[in-house]
């Protein structure tokens, strides 16, 4: 009877040691469920996916389509500077009324650029280029054809307000749709062309000022690149990190398989999933900048 009581004793610590180290998961921390491998098997981050793909044929033509754009809204923003002399022999304006053309040009742009980031996150960045680009026609064009002074204010404070819209949406497009390492090389270009929209502006001036109504033909040669880019903004996708931050994760993957077909890669196979990395990282981009250490 003691040697079994002895033994009984001895033996049911062994039995609670096997217990606790059952309920231990591989890296040796208690309460937590042991992760099977088969829980990462089939599926696939849509940051690795784009790095996967490199920096081929649908990067080139994301990279041509943005770089239009901002060769564009370059183009509208030097237009107010290069015409007002002639708008002020048109309408016998004032320095108050001179000055107010590029004012209120730039003051919409703003207005454009602090709505379009609101919009682009709820609407999608590619809906929101295409709007605004169709507001940078029919206004652009409808200033080539304004009959009074009022109008014309009118008419390129919707241009402004169109350009400040696409501009900054057109910078997070492109940085999106390309890997890591390439983006300081996308921002580039896109600032490359923004100068020779600038110069393309003067350019054009040499030509079309020295005409009779030389304004109307510049803001008719100014708005010609816009329309060249709706038109291929046409055959640009959705950026497949906002569809799948916002659970349109089918999209996403058509999307995904259309640009590795277009760099000759093979797609990953499984399901595409949502980073920890991306949650909420652009709500939060404003609220980082104004935080207090920044500012120190």
């Amino acid at each position: 009877m003691v040697r079994l009581a002895f033994w009984k004793k001895k033996k049911r610590p062994l039995l609670e040691e096997t217990i606790i180290q059952d309920s231990l998961d591989p890296r040796g921390e208690e309460g937590e469920p042991s992760e099977s491998p088969e829980d990462d098997v089939g599926s696939y981050d849509v940051s690795e996916c784009i790095e996967k793909t490199g920096f081929g044929r649908y990067q080139y033509k994301v990279i041509l389509i943005m770089g239009l754009m901002s060769f564009a809204d370059a183009s509208e923003i030097w237009l107010s500077a290069i015409i007002i002399k002639m708008l002020v022999c048109e309408w016998d304006l004032n320095v108050i009324e001179m000055a107010l053309i590029p004012a209120c040009v730039l003051f919409f742009y703003a207005i454009g650029s602090i709505l379009s980031g609101k919009l682009a996150d709820k609407f999608g960045r590619w809906p929101c280029l295409l709007v605004s680009y169709y507001v940078i026609c029919i206004s652009g064009t409808a200033s080539a054809l304004a009959s009074s002074y009022v109008m014309f204010i009118v008419y390129r404070s919707f241009t402004g307000f169109g350009i400040g819209a696409s501009y900054g949406v057109s910078i997070s497009y492109a940085q999106e749709m390309v890997p890591k390492e390439k983006r300081s090389l996308t921002g580039l270009m896109l600032n490359i062309m923004w100068i020779l929209g600038g110069l393309y502006e003067c350019v054009l001036a040499f030509w079309v000022m020295g005409l009779d109504n030389g304004w109307r033909y510049q803001i008719i040669g100014t708005v010609i690149p816009c329309f060249i880019t709706l038109i291929l903004l046409h055959f640009c996708d959705e950026s497949p990190r906002f569809l799948v931050i916002t659970g349109q994760d089918e999209k996403a993957q058509v999307v995904l398989a259309k640009m590795c077909a277009e760099n000759e890669v093979d797609i990953p196979k499984g399901k595409i999933v949502v980073s920890s990395q991306h949650c909420g990282e652009y709500a939060a981009v404003f609220k980082s900048l104004i935080q207090r250490p920044r500012l120190q």
